[in-house]
């Protein structure tokens, strides 16, 4: 023990758990800018995206595909980026956690962007049934 009766080894220790820990917070405030950044990249599309629908009354599905494939990638990016800094700072038990975290992350991204990827359709069916009706068709009596 020191004068002031502290360790020397814990002082260490402390100090290199706060270096890490600084290290990680640097890490995860990094990752998040540049999620940022390409959020509002994917953001500036989805509101392309919506400006042509409200003038075409359809979705085009590619350009959506490409939209959804961009946000599933930035997603499990970031994810994979803030799993690696949750489990190189801790224990084997924060580890474990990183890695359930992980799974459920990327199976919730993949979930959503499959989500999305159905809607081109029903959208598209939905807006042909709803001019078929506009002109006195029957809804459904379109081509499917």
């Amino acid at each position: 023990m020191t004068e002031a009766g502290a360790d020397p080894d814990a002082v260490s220790r402390s100090g290199r758990i706060r270096e890490a820990g600084s290290g990680t917070a640097d890490a995860v405030q990094h990752a998040a800018s540049v999620f940022e950044e390409e959020l509002a990249a994917g953001l500036a599309g989805a509101e392309q995206l919506q400006r042509r629908f409200s003038a075409d009354q359809r979705i085009d599905p590619e350009e959506l595909q490409a939209l959804t494939q961009r946000f599933r990638s930035d997603g499990h990016d970031v994810i994979e980026a803030l799993a690696e800094q949750i489990g190189d700072a801790g224990s084997q038990e924060t580890r474990a956690l990183a890695r359930r975290f992980t799974a459920d992350a990327h199976s919730l991204v993949d979930t959503f962007a499959n989500l999305v990827n159905l809607a081109p359709d029903i959208v598209n069916r939905l807006m042909a049934d709803r001019r078929g009706q506009a002109s006195g068709e029957n809804p459904g009596d379109g081509d499917s």
